[in-house]
């Protein structure tokens, strides 16, 4: 158990900069911010926006300090 959770860290990482690196390239391909929205099920585009802009602050920040 304690192994598992130890994983959740760098799991939590590399979803991180996966998910990042896919909002930019569908944004980099001309997809608008509410079909991004819609493709997570996330309720707006302006959510899609504010997370895209979470993930890639807590990405850059792993960077920062790496």
């Amino acid at each position: 158990m304690v192994a598992a959770l130890s994983l959740l860290s760098a799991a939590r990482a590399e979803v991180d900069q996966m998910e990042a690196a896919l909002m930019f390239t569908a944004r980099s391909r001309g997809l608008s911010w509410p079909q991004i929205s819609r493709a997570m099920g996330l309720a707006s585009a302006q959510a899609a926006q504010q997370r895209f802009g979470r993930v890639t602050r807590r990405v850059e920040s792993r960077r920062g300090s790496a």
